[in-house]
Protein backbone atom coordinates (compact mmCIF):
# COMPACT_ATOMS: atom_id res chain seq x y z
CA UNK A 1 0.00 0.00 0.00
CA UNK A 2 2.13 2.58 1.18
CA UNK A 3 6.47 2.47 1.34
CA UNK A 4 6.45 3.52 4.37
CA UNK A 5 4.45 3.36 8.24
CA UNK A 6 1.19 5.10 7.66
CA UNK A 7 0.04 7.81 10.26
CA UNK A 8 -1.58 5.87 13.00
CA UNK A 9 -5.08 7.71 12.44
CA UNK A 10 -4.86 7.09 8.74
CA UNK A 11 -3.97 3.66 9.82
CA UNK A 12 -6.75 2.92 12.22
CA UNK A 13 -9.19 4.54 9.44
CA UNK A 14 -7.55 1.53 6.71
CA UNK A 15 -8.60 -0.83 9.42
CA UNK A 16 -12.11 0.39 9.75
CA UNK A 17 -12.37 0.11 5.96
CA UNK A 18 -11.32 -3.61 5.82
CA UNK A 19 -12.98 -5.00 8.59
CA UNK A 20 -16.73 -2.71 8.84
CA UNK A 21 -19.55 -4.53 5.88
CA UNK A 22 -20.89 -1.52 4.86
CA UNK A 23 -17.42 0.26 3.91
CA UNK A 24 -16.44 -2.75 2.64
CA UNK A 25 -16.93 -1.55 -1.23
CA UNK A 26 -14.21 0.90 -0.29
CA UNK A 27 -11.77 -1.37 2.03
CA UNK A 28 -11.41 -3.07 -1.17
CA UNK A 29 -10.53 -0.29 -3.34
CA UNK A 30 -8.04 1.14 -1.10
CA UNK A 31 -5.77 -1.07 -2.94
CA UNK A 32 -5.18 0.36 -6.09
CA UNK A 33 -3.69 3.84 -4.44
CA UNK A 34 -0.09 4.49 -3.00
CA UNK A 35 -0.05 7.17 -0.18
CA UNK A 36 1.68 9.75 -0.07
CA UNK A 37 2.66 12.04 3.15
CA UNK A 38 2.83 15.69 2.55
CA UNK A 39 4.10 18.00 5.16
CA UNK A 40 3.54 21.66 4.99
CA UNK A 41 2.44 21.02 1.20
CA UNK A 42 1.81 24.38 -0.58
CA UNK A 43 -1.45 23.57 -2.37
CA UNK A 44 -2.90 20.92 -0.61
CA UNK A 45 -4.30 21.31 3.15
CA UNK A 46 -5.99 17.86 3.63
CA UNK A 47 -6.01 15.13 1.68
CA UNK A 48 -6.42 14.66 -1.80
CA UNK A 49 -6.02 12.55 -5.39
CA UNK A 50 -4.34 12.17 -8.37
CA UNK A 51 -2.81 9.93 -11.20
CA UNK A 52 0.92 9.30 -11.89
CA UNK A 53 1.26 8.98 -15.86
CA UNK A 54 4.81 8.17 -15.90
CA UNK A 55 4.16 5.41 -12.55
CA UNK A 56 1.11 4.01 -13.99
CA UNK A 57 -0.05 4.84 -10.68
CA UNK A 58 -3.33 6.31 -8.32
CA UNK A 59 -1.75 8.93 -5.63
CA UNK A 60 -3.62 9.78 -2.74
CA UNK A 61 -1.70 12.91 -0.53
CA UNK A 62 -2.40 13.72 2.44
CA UNK A 63 -0.67 16.58 4.82
CA UNK A 64 0.71 15.19 8.04
CA UNK A 65 -0.46 17.83 10.44
CA UNK A 66 -4.67 17.39 9.10
CA UNK A 67 -4.14 14.20 9.32
CA UNK A 68 -2.88 13.82 12.86
CA UNK A 69 -5.80 16.28 14.15
CA UNK A 70 -8.29 14.03 12.22
CA UNK A 71 -10.48 11.52 14.20
CA UNK A 72 -9.95 8.47 12.18
CA UNK A 73 -14.22 7.71 11.64
CA UNK A 74 -13.80 11.62 9.68
CA UNK A 75 -10.62 9.65 7.59
CA UNK A 76 -12.47 7.41 7.06
CA UNK A 77 -14.97 10.02 5.03
CA UNK A 78 -12.43 11.67 3.66
CA UNK A 79 -10.63 8.37 2.35
CA UNK A 80 -13.88 7.18 0.98
CA UNK A 81 -14.69 10.74 -1.33
CA UNK A 82 -11.17 10.59 -2.76
CA UNK A 83 -11.81 7.12 -3.87
CA UNK A 84 -15.07 8.28 -5.31
CA UNK A 85 -13.67 11.04 -6.80
CA UNK A 86 -11.38 8.59 -8.97
CA UNK A 87 -14.14 5.92 -9.91
CA UNK A 88 -15.93 9.02 -11.38
CA UNK A 89 -13.02 10.21 -13.43
CA UNK A 90 -13.52 13.62 -11.97
CA UNK A 91 -9.86 14.06 -12.57
CA UNK A 92 -10.26 14.36 -16.22
CA UNK A 93 -13.79 15.58 -16.68
CA UNK A 94 -12.71 18.96 -15.62
CA UNK A 95 -11.06 19.62 -18.99
CA UNK A 96 -12.59 22.30 -20.53
CA UNK A 97 -14.09 23.51 -17.41
CA UNK A 98 -13.64 26.08 -14.86
CA UNK A 99 -11.57 23.57 -12.60
CA UNK A 100 -12.49 25.46 -9.18
CA UNK A 101 -15.99 25.11 -9.60
CA UNK A 102 -16.38 21.59 -11.25
CA UNK A 103 -14.22 20.71 -8.38
CA UNK A 104 -17.21 22.12 -6.03
CA UNK A 105 -19.82 20.70 -7.91
CA UNK A 106 -18.11 17.03 -7.88
CA UNK A 107 -17.66 17.70 -3.71
CA UNK A 108 -20.79 18.83 -2.86
CA UNK A 109 -22.45 15.45 -4.69
CA UNK A 110 -20.34 12.90 -3.00
CA UNK A 111 -20.48 14.86 0.00
CA UNK A 112 -24.32 14.73 -0.04
CA UNK A 113 -24.59 11.15 -0.84
CA UNK A 114 -21.78 10.22 2.10
CA UNK A 115 -24.29 12.36 4.34
CA UNK A 116 -27.30 10.84 3.23
CA UNK A 117 -26.31 7.60 3.72
CA UNK A 118 -24.77 8.63 7.04
CA UNK A 119 -28.08 9.84 7.96
CA UNK A 120 -29.48 7.01 7.51
CA UNK A 121 -27.64 4.85 9.09
CA UNK A 122 -26.21 2.81 6.43
CA UNK A 123 -22.26 3.73 7.01
CA UNK A 124 -21.39 2.92 10.01
CA UNK A 125 -17.92 4.13 11.60
CA UNK A 126 -17.98 7.26 9.35
CA UNK A 127 -18.37 10.40 10.86
CA UNK A 128 -19.37 14.02 8.85
CA UNK A 129 -16.30 16.34 9.25
CA UNK A 130 -17.19 20.27 9.91
CA UNK A 131 -15.52 21.07 6.93
CA UNK A 132 -16.59 19.23 4.38
CA UNK A 133 -17.79 20.93 1.56
CA UNK A 134 -22.14 21.02 0.58
CA UNK A 135 -24.26 23.93 -0.87
CA UNK A 136 -26.93 24.16 1.84
CA UNK A 137 -29.85 25.19 -0.55
CA UNK A 138 -28.67 22.18 -2.86
CA UNK A 139 -29.01 19.92 -0.54
CA UNK A 140 -32.30 21.13 0.55
CA UNK A 141 -34.13 21.29 -3.04
CA UNK A 142 -31.93 19.32 -5.32
CA UNK A 143 -30.08 16.62 -3.63
CA UNK A 144 -30.24 13.97 -6.20
CA UNK A 145 -28.48 16.68 -8.68
CA UNK A 146 -25.91 15.13 -10.81
CA UNK A 147 -22.20 17.17 -10.80
CA UNK A 148 -23.07 18.15 -14.59
CA UNK A 149 -26.09 19.88 -13.48
CA UNK A 150 -24.87 21.27 -10.18
CA UNK A 151 -21.68 22.86 -12.39
CA UNK A 152 -24.10 24.25 -14.54
CA UNK A 153 -25.78 25.68 -11.72
CA UNK A 154 -22.78 27.06 -10.29
CA UNK A 155 -21.40 28.72 -13.36
CA UNK A 156 -24.90 30.79 -13.10
CA UNK A 157 -24.94 31.21 -9.29
CA UNK A 158 -21.24 31.24 -7.70
CA UNK A 159 -18.68 33.72 -7.92
CA UNK A 160 -14.99 33.27 -6.69
CA UNK A 161 -11.82 34.89 -5.83
CA UNK A 162 -8.69 33.79 -5.10
CA UNK A 163 -7.64 33.58 -1.45
CA UNK A 164 -4.06 35.38 -0.37
CA UNK A 165 -1.46 35.02 1.69
CA UNK A 166 0.31 37.76 4.34
CA UNK A 167 2.25 38.87 0.98
CA UNK A 168 -0.65 39.25 -0.74
CA UNK A 169 0.00 36.87 -3.03
CA UNK A 170 -2.73 33.88 -4.28
CA UNK A 171 -2.74 30.35 -2.16
CA UNK A 172 -2.42 27.44 -5.18
CA UNK A 173 -5.61 25.22 -4.57
CA UNK A 174 -7.10 27.55 -2.23
CA UNK A 175 -10.46 29.69 -3.81
CA UNK A 176 -13.12 31.39 -2.09
CA UNK A 177 -16.50 30.98 -3.28
CA UNK A 178 -19.80 33.14 -2.71
CA UNK A 179 -22.96 32.80 -3.54
CA UNK A 180 -26.01 34.95 -2.66
CA UNK A 181 -28.99 33.41 -0.53
CA UNK A 182 -27.62 29.62 -1.04
CA UNK A 183 -26.65 29.29 2.95
CA UNK A 184 -28.82 27.73 5.85
CA UNK A 185 -32.47 29.58 6.05
CA UNK A 186 -31.48 31.59 2.80
CA UNK A 187 -28.53 33.35 4.07
CA UNK A 188 -25.33 33.96 1.68
CA UNK A 189 -22.96 31.18 1.50
CA UNK A 190 -19.69 31.68 1.55
CA UNK A 191 -16.26 29.41 2.16
CA UNK A 192 -12.94 28.74 1.35
CA UNK A 193 -12.23 25.70 -0.89
CA UNK A 194 -9.33 23.67 -1.39
CA UNK A 195 -8.92 21.83 -4.51
CA UNK A 196 -8.89 18.25 -3.36
CA UNK A 197 -8.13 16.50 -6.98
CA UNK A 198 -5.16 17.09 -9.68
CA UNK A 199 -6.83 17.60 -13.47
CA UNK A 200 -5.16 15.35 -16.18
CA UNK A 201 -5.65 15.07 -20.03
CA UNK A 202 -8.38 12.41 -21.02
CA UNK A 203 -6.13 9.78 -23.51
CA UNK A 204 -6.08 5.95 -23.99
CA UNK A 205 -3.91 5.84 -20.85
CA UNK A 206 -5.56 7.48 -17.90
CA UNK A 207 -8.82 5.94 -19.93
CA UNK A 208 -7.71 2.72 -19.11
CA UNK A 209 -6.53 3.37 -15.53
CA UNK A 210 -9.94 4.69 -14.79
CA UNK A 211 -11.89 1.69 -16.74
CA UNK A 212 -9.84 -0.53 -14.15
CA UNK A 213 -11.11 1.38 -11.21
CA UNK A 214 -14.96 0.30 -12.79
CA UNK A 215 -14.35 -2.65 -13.98
CA UNK A 216 -13.26 -3.75 -10.08
CA UNK A 217 -15.98 -1.68 -8.81
CA UNK A 218 -18.11 -3.43 -10.92
CA UNK A 219 -17.00 -7.02 -9.92
CA UNK A 220 -17.16 -5.80 -6.49
CA UNK A 221 -20.80 -5.07 -6.50
CA UNK A 222 -21.66 -8.19 -8.27
CA UNK A 223 -20.16 -10.38 -6.04
CA UNK A 224 -21.56 -8.64 -2.72
CA UNK A 225 -24.83 -9.06 -3.58
CA UNK A 226 -26.19 -5.54 -3.44
CA UNK A 227 -30.03 -6.44 -2.36
CA UNK A 228 -27.91 -7.62 0.81
CA UNK A 229 -27.54 -3.79 2.01
CA UNK A 230 -23.66 -4.01 1.74
CA UNK A 231 -23.62 -0.90 -0.84
CA UNK A 232 -25.30 2.49 1.03
CA UNK A 233 -28.11 3.27 -0.88
CA UNK A 234 -26.92 6.59 -2.06
CA UNK A 235 -23.86 5.48 -3.26
CA UNK A 236 -24.63 2.71 -5.00
CA UNK A 237 -27.15 5.31 -6.53
CA UNK A 238 -24.03 7.50 -7.85
CA UNK A 239 -22.57 4.20 -9.10
CA UNK A 240 -25.21 2.66 -11.09
CA UNK A 241 -24.20 4.13 -14.50
CA UNK A 242 -21.14 2.15 -13.97
CA UNK A 243 -22.16 -0.70 -12.84
CA UNK A 244 -25.02 -1.09 -15.16
CA UNK A 245 -23.82 0.04 -18.15
CA UNK A 246 -20.36 -1.26 -19.87
CA UNK A 247 -19.47 1.63 -20.91
CA UNK A 248 -20.86 5.15 -19.22
CA UNK A 249 -23.35 6.07 -21.23
CA UNK A 250 -22.18 9.71 -22.34
CA UNK A 251 -19.25 7.52 -24.13
CA UNK A 252 -21.85 5.30 -26.10
CA UNK A 253 -21.88 7.92 -28.54
CA UNK A 254 -18.60 8.60 -28.87
CA UNK A 255 -17.70 4.74 -29.11
CA UNK A 256 -20.59 4.59 -32.04
CA UNK A 257 -19.53 7.31 -34.26
CA UNK A 258 -16.02 6.37 -34.43
CA UNK A 259 -17.28 3.29 -35.92
CA UNK A 260 -18.56 5.42 -38.67
CA UNK A 261 -15.71 7.69 -38.69
CA UNK A 262 -13.08 4.79 -39.56
CA UNK A 263 -14.83 3.16 -43.15
CA UNK A 264 -13.60 4.73 -45.95
CA UNK A 265 -13.08 2.96 -49.27
CA UNK A 266 -9.57 4.63 -49.53
CA UNK A 267 -7.53 3.69 -46.51
CA UNK A 268 -4.03 1.87 -46.17
CA UNK A 269 -2.52 0.96 -43.73
CA UNK A 270 0.39 2.66 -45.00
CA UNK A 271 -0.57 5.22 -42.42
CA UNK A 272 -2.26 5.34 -39.33
CA UNK A 273 -5.42 7.24 -38.60
CA UNK A 274 -3.78 9.82 -35.71
CA UNK A 275 -7.33 11.27 -34.71
CA UNK A 276 -8.78 7.90 -33.99
CA UNK A 277 -5.48 6.82 -32.53
CA UNK A 278 -5.49 9.75 -30.18
CA UNK A 279 -8.65 7.93 -28.82
CA UNK A 280 -7.47 4.71 -28.22
CA UNK A 281 -8.72 3.00 -31.71
CA UNK A 282 -5.99 1.93 -34.15
CA UNK A 283 -7.11 1.95 -37.81
CA UNK A 284 -5.51 2.67 -41.48
CA UNK A 285 -6.09 6.19 -42.61
CA UNK A 286 -6.72 7.69 -45.96
CA UNK A 287 -3.94 8.33 -48.65
CA UNK A 288 -4.46 12.00 -48.24
CA UNK A 289 -4.38 13.88 -45.84
CA UNK A 290 -7.73 13.64 -43.09
CA UNK A 291 -9.82 16.78 -42.91
CA UNK A 292 -12.23 16.22 -39.65
CA UNK A 293 -15.36 16.78 -41.03
CA UNK A 294 -18.88 18.86 -39.37
CA UNK A 295 -21.82 17.38 -37.09
CA UNK A 296 -24.97 18.68 -36.54
CA UNK A 297 -26.78 18.29 -33.21
CA UNK A 298 -30.51 18.50 -33.53
CA UNK A 299 -31.61 18.95 -30.22
CA UNK A 300 -34.92 18.25 -29.36
CA UNK A 301 -36.10 20.80 -26.17
CA UNK A 302 -39.76 20.29 -26.31
CA UNK A 303 -41.61 19.76 -23.13
CA UNK A 304 -41.77 15.71 -23.29
CA UNK A 305 -37.88 16.06 -22.69
CA UNK A 306 -36.83 16.37 -19.00
CA UNK A 307 -34.66 18.83 -18.13
CA UNK A 308 -32.34 15.58 -17.18
CA UNK A 309 -32.58 14.65 -20.34
CA UNK A 310 -31.79 17.33 -21.80
CA UNK A 311 -28.73 17.58 -19.08
CA UNK A 312 -27.40 14.45 -20.29
CA UNK A 313 -27.95 15.14 -24.31
CA UNK A 314 -25.67 18.35 -23.50
CA UNK A 315 -22.80 16.16 -21.81
CA UNK A 316 -22.93 13.58 -24.76
CA UNK A 317 -22.23 16.60 -27.38
CA UNK A 318 -19.50 17.78 -25.05
CA UNK A 319 -18.12 14.51 -24.99
CA UNK A 320 -17.48 13.61 -28.44
CA UNK A 321 -16.84 17.21 -29.63
CA UNK A 322 -13.42 16.65 -30.13
CA UNK A 323 -14.01 14.01 -33.41
CA UNK A 324 -15.17 17.23 -35.48
CA UNK A 325 -14.34 20.18 -36.86
CA UNK A 326 -17.03 22.38 -36.40
CA UNK A 327 -20.65 21.07 -34.36
CA UNK A 328 -23.58 23.00 -35.49
CA UNK A 329 -26.13 23.19 -32.96
CA UNK A 330 -29.69 23.73 -33.21
CA UNK A 331 -32.64 23.89 -30.38
CA UNK A 332 -35.65 23.22 -31.40
CA UNK A 333 -39.38 22.05 -30.45
CA UNK A 334 -41.96 22.58 -33.28
CA UNK A 335 -40.15 24.99 -34.59
CA UNK A 336 -35.90 26.26 -34.62
CA UNK A 337 -35.13 27.77 -31.52
CA UNK A 338 -32.76 30.71 -31.92
CA UNK A 339 -30.23 31.00 -34.86
CA UNK A 340 -27.86 27.39 -34.79
CA UNK A 341 -24.66 27.77 -33.25
CA UNK A 342 -21.78 27.26 -35.18
CA UNK A 343 -18.12 26.56 -33.06
CA UNK A 344 -15.45 24.55 -33.20
CA UNK A 345 -15.02 21.47 -31.45
CA UNK A 346 -12.48 23.45 -28.79
CA UNK A 347 -14.94 25.56 -28.04
CA UNK A 348 -17.86 23.12 -27.99
CA UNK A 349 -15.57 21.45 -24.75
CA UNK A 350 -15.67 24.41 -23.09
CA UNK A 351 -18.88 25.83 -23.31
CA UNK A 352 -21.77 25.81 -21.27
CA UNK A 353 -24.41 26.62 -23.58
CA UNK A 354 -24.90 22.95 -24.33
CA UNK A 355 -26.67 22.58 -21.29
CA UNK A 356 -29.35 25.64 -22.01
CA UNK A 357 -32.99 24.97 -22.03
CA UNK A 358 -34.75 26.22 -24.70
CA UNK A 359 -38.37 25.60 -26.11
CA UNK A 360 -40.79 23.39 -24.06
CA UNK A 361 -43.29 23.24 -26.57
CA UNK A 362 -44.66 20.29 -28.79
CA UNK A 363 -41.90 18.72 -31.33
CA UNK A 364 -41.21 18.69 -35.41
CA UNK A 365 -38.41 17.77 -37.28
CA UNK A 366 -39.40 19.93 -40.47
CA UNK A 367 -37.42 23.17 -40.01
CA UNK A 368 -34.48 21.29 -38.51
CA UNK A 369 -34.14 18.52 -41.21
CA UNK A 370 -34.47 21.66 -43.45
CA UNK A 371 -31.07 22.62 -42.41
CA UNK A 372 -29.61 19.28 -42.93
CA UNK A 373 -30.53 19.85 -46.05
CA UNK A 374 -29.32 23.36 -46.93
CA UNK A 375 -25.79 22.26 -45.82
CA UNK A 376 -25.93 19.34 -47.60
CA UNK A 377 -27.29 21.05 -50.92
CA UNK A 378 -23.98 23.59 -50.10
CA UNK A 379 -21.60 21.00 -50.51
CA UNK A 380 -20.63 21.40 -46.92
CA UNK A 381 -18.27 18.02 -45.37
CA UNK A 382 -20.57 16.89 -42.80
CA UNK A 383 -19.79 13.63 -41.16
CA UNK A 384 -22.42 12.19 -39.26
CA UNK A 385 -26.52 14.00 -37.90
CA UNK A 386 -26.91 12.92 -34.18
CA UNK A 387 -30.80 13.86 -33.01
CA UNK A 388 -31.13 13.85 -30.23
CA UNK A 389 -34.95 13.83 -29.02
CA UNK A 390 -37.22 11.10 -27.98
CA UNK A 391 -38.97 10.31 -31.41
CA UNK A 392 -42.53 11.77 -30.27
CA UNK A 393 -42.31 13.82 -33.67
CA UNK A 394 -43.13 13.68 -37.12
CA UNK A 395 -39.61 11.86 -38.75
CA UNK A 396 -41.73 9.36 -39.63
CA UNK A 397 -43.72 11.19 -42.30
CA UNK A 398 -41.39 13.85 -43.51
CA UNK A 399 -38.15 11.28 -43.87
CA UNK A 400 -39.34 10.91 -47.66
CA UNK A 401 -38.90 14.43 -48.51
CA UNK A 402 -35.18 14.78 -47.93
CA UNK A 403 -32.18 13.24 -49.55
CA UNK A 404 -29.44 13.96 -47.55
CA UNK A 405 -29.92 10.90 -45.31
CA UNK A 406 -28.78 8.84 -48.40
CA UNK A 407 -25.27 10.31 -48.19
CA UNK A 408 -24.86 11.55 -44.70
CA UNK A 409 -25.04 8.88 -41.40
CA UNK A 410 -27.59 10.16 -38.99
CA UNK A 411 -27.86 8.78 -35.34
CA UNK A 412 -30.94 8.61 -33.30
CA UNK A 413 -29.83 9.43 -29.15
CA UNK A 414 -32.61 8.67 -27.07
CA UNK A 415 -33.09 8.72 -23.59
CA UNK A 416 -33.32 4.41 -22.11
CA UNK A 417 -37.30 4.53 -21.93
CA UNK A 418 -38.05 5.97 -25.60
CA UNK A 419 -35.39 3.43 -27.83
CA UNK A 420 -38.13 0.89 -28.64
CA UNK A 421 -39.78 3.78 -30.96
CA UNK A 422 -37.33 3.56 -33.83
CA UNK A 423 -37.20 2.01 -36.90
CA UNK A 424 -33.85 0.75 -38.70
CA UNK A 425 -35.09 2.47 -41.66
CA UNK A 426 -34.36 6.02 -39.93
CA UNK A 427 -30.44 5.98 -38.90
CA UNK A 428 -28.94 4.24 -35.72
CA UNK A 429 -30.07 4.27 -32.46
CA UNK A 430 -27.84 5.19 -29.24
CA UNK A 431 -29.31 5.19 -26.02
CA UNK A 432 -28.23 7.21 -23.07
CA UNK A 433 -29.08 6.21 -20.06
Amino acid sequence: MAKFKLNENLRQAMLKLLNVNSLRLFGLMIYNFEYEEIEDHSKFKTMFVRFDPEREQWIMGYDKAFVSQSVPEELVYIVSHEILHAINGHCFRSIGRDEDLWGMACDHVINTSLDKDIDAGNLKQMTKPESRFTIPILVKKHSTWSTEQVYVWMNKNAKTKDVKDGNGDPIPGLTEVFISGAGEDGKDFRVKFNVDMESFEKNPQTVAAQNELVAQVRAHVNSMQQGRGLIPGNIYGMLKHLIDVEIPPEELLEVAIKNILVESDTRSWRSINKRLYAHGIISCANEYDEIMGDVICLIDHSGSISDKDAMKFGGAIKNCASLFQNLHILYHDTKQQGDVLIMSSDEAMRTEKLFELRGRGGTAHDEAFDYVQECYDHGINISVVLAFTDWDSNIENIWDRYSWHTEIPMFNVVPEKYSSRIGDKFGKTCVLC
